[in-house]
């Protein structure tokens, strides 16, 4: 190989590296800087919650709003999956998806029935992020009061 092949030669591999490293950052495999994809939360809230008023009988199509807060510009292809556990049964169901970059998105979770059994109903859900733009890909929501209800 002659010098100035060297060179042109070279120069095409600092041309072809800095080309993928470009692609790589414009499709969004960025990485956080401890080296690895970025976290995302997940905050959930029931509708109803508490303690129900006996006015309010039965409890009909409770809900669960999912708010996942990811990075603002990256991109996210997040689901859900819920249970609803009650006194005399807990249901498996999907919630309805978010796709999107970054920035606050929302999942809704929905049991489409009616509820008058006296008891504790509680929620529980699973996101999952499908592009594995983010790490952990699958985060289970912290429960809290307000994931709950009660029938007196």
């Amino acid at each position: 190989m002659l010098m100035g092949d060297r060179k042109k030669f070279g120069t095409i591999i600092l041309i072809a590296v800095f080309f993928v490293a470009g692609v790589i950052s414009i499709m969004g495999f960025q990485n956080a800087s401890a080296g690895g994809p970025p976290p995302y939360t997940v905050e959930t809230e029931a509708f109803p919650n508490g303690m129900i008023p006996i006015d309010e009988f039965p409890v009909v199509n409770p809900t669960n709003e999912v708010t996942i807060t990811a990075v603002e510009g990256l991109f996210g292809d997040f689901t859900g999956m819920a249970s609803l556990a009650g006194p005399e049964f807990t249901v498996n169901l999907g919630c309805t998806g978010s796709v999107g970059t970054g920035g606050e998105l929302t999942l809704n979770c929905l049991y489409i029935d009616e509820l008058n059994t006296p008891g504790e109903y509680c929620w529980t859900v699973t996101v999952t992020e499908n592009s594995g733009n983010y790490n952990p890909s699958e985060v289970i929501a912290k429960q809290t009061k307000l994931d709950c209800f009660e029938i007196p």
